[in-house]
């Protein structure tokens, strides 16, 4: 099975601006979706052009966040609130799923043909859509959607959510099919199966041929990066870019990685070994900067504190290790002994 691993929500905020580009330089994800209608989209599109993934942008139609692109959209009252914003609440209920009224199919055509003309103008190639919280798979939204992509020359679409096999309704599954093999015959189908990572490691068939797009939710905070069960990763901030502004985020994490009952901590650069201190115990393998610190210092340090980790790997090695590599080896050996290692380039560890 070949994956397409998806960032979604690209333009929602600062910390999702900046969590999707990360992700594209550490290769865990291969494409992101765009909100075109929110306050931070055209700093989304100036990072994705700064950082080289400006190809690698699709379009994330949005039906139920922030302020619409269009007057009449504003003005629809199934659509949006008093204020104008998108109320996202039209899609919630089944009947909302199947029908709108003629004014608000016509709404939401024109704010769906605004938000791609917007896309389009700022120079995304790679035509390719999906929706956020899925209103373009709903019949009352699709049928207004789908024709439009079509005519923007858009050669990819979304599927309807099909990997887990679970208790879906006769009605719900049946439709769902239907959805996927019109994709599919109109040439618009992006992958042969689409689901999160839970989805996918709960399905009966983990073999199943064709692609498969595998969807993520990639946000700077501290907690959860990624939402999916089955591989956690979760950022701590530290303060090796020292302490923002009031209001806003921190800029530099350590990172924990827990799958199959596994855990290895990433630092990251920090300052001090108490920011990490508290994420590591318990780490079958923790990766250790030496680009501000010694090798033989951090080892101490971790000595001292009594934390109990497997094993311990230095990486973004700094000067003294550059110069002195094998002083600096026997040197955190000493006090470690073959617990620690340094990382070389093509390094691969295994637990």
């Amino acid at each position: 099975m070949q994956f397409i691993i998806n960032g979604d929500d690209f333009g929602l905020s600062e910390e999702v601006n900046r969590a999707v580009a990360d992700c594209f330089a550490l290769g865990l994800i291969d494409r992101t979706t765009l909100l075109v209608n929110m306050p931070l989209s055209e700093a989304a599109r100036e990072l994705a052009a700064s950082r080289g993934f400006l190809g690698r942008v699709g379009l994330h139609i949005n039906l139920v966040e922030g302020r619409p692109l269009t007057a009449r959209c504003r003005e629809n009252p199934v659509l949006c609130d008093e204020n104008g914003l998108f109320a996202g609440r039209f899609h919630r209920g089944l009947a909302g799923r199947l029908f709108l009224d003629r004014e608000t199919r016509a709404a939401i055509r024109e704010e769906a043909q605004a938000q791609i003309q917007r896309y389009l103008d700022w120079g995304f190639p790679l035509r390719h859509a999906d929706s956020h919280q899925y209103v373009h798979t709903y019949p009352s939204a699709a049928r207004e959607l789908l024709p439009l992509l079509r005519r923007y020359g858009f050669r990819s679409v979304r599927l309807s959510r099909n990997l887990p096999g679970n208790d879906l309704s006769l009605p719900f599954a049946a439709y769902k099919k239907l959805f996927n093999r019109l994709l599919a015959a109109r040439g618009l189908a992006g992958s042969r199966w689409f689901g999160s990572l839970e989805d996918w490691l709960n399905s009966p068939r983990r073999d199943r041929p064709g692609s498969c797009e595998l969807m993520v939710h990639p946000v700077y905070r501290d907690g959860v990066l990624y939402d999916q069960d089955g591989f956690k990763l979760t950022a701590f901030h530290n303060y090796h870019l020292g302490t923002p502004k009031q209001g806003l985020p921190f800029k530099s994490y350590t990172f924990l990685v827990e799958a199959e009952g596994k855990k290895v901590l990433f630092s990251g650069d920090f300052r001090d070994f108490s920011e990490i201190a508290p994420q590591m115990e318990g780490c079958d393998m923790v990766f250790l900067e030496t680009g501000h610190h010694t090798a033989a210092g951090l080892c101490q340090e971790l000595k001292d504190s009594g934390i109990q980790v497997g094993k311990v790997v230095f990486y973004h090695h700094g000067l003294e290790i550059l110069n002195d590599y094998d002083g600096e080896l026997a040197a955190a050996k000493a006090v470690l002994g073959d617990q620690m290692t340094f990382a070389d380039d093509g390094s691969v560890y295994q637990l």
